[in-house]
């Protein structure tokens, strides 16, 4: 779980691991673990980012061109049924190399603004989740 996190932007993962205090690699250790655990008896039934229906923008001061993907996933949980989870999904590039990071609550979406400050007044749509059994 932890190989995840290399969709993430460098500049993104270096600024969560510095407001807990550790190294870029013991972090993502501790949040795959963590990742891993949480799921634990989990099922993965589908996943999908729709590419027809994603939004193509540019931040509003101009600095930087973005995608937003609406992105389903459904996942069955024992004891608790399949979920069905709509998210968006936000490309954007850093360090030559295109990223991608899910935006789909408020604590994501101020730690994405507060490392790129470009995204500041950039609408995201709001995630949901819902049992679908």
């Amino acid at each position: 779980m932890a190989d995840s996190l290399d969709f993430v932007p460098p500049r993104l993962l270096r600024a969560i691991a510095g407001t807990v205090g550790l190294p870029e690699a013991e972090f993502k250790a501790m949040v795959g673990a963590s990742i891993a655990d949480a799921i634990k008896g989990a099922t993965f039934v589908s996943f999908g980012m729709d590419m027809a229906a994603a939004v193509v923008g540019i931040t509003p001061d101009r600095s930087r061109s973005y995608m937003l993907i609406p992105t389903e996933s459904v996942i069955a949980l024992p004891q608790v049924g399949r979920l069905l989870s709509k998210t968006s999904t936000l490309a954007l590039k850093d360090e030559d190399q295109w990223y991608l990071v899910r935006v789909d609550n408020a604590a994501q979406i101020v730690i994405l603004k507060d490392v790129y400050p470009e995204f500041a007044r950039v609408e995201f749509p709001t995630g949901s989740t819902a049992a679908i059994d």
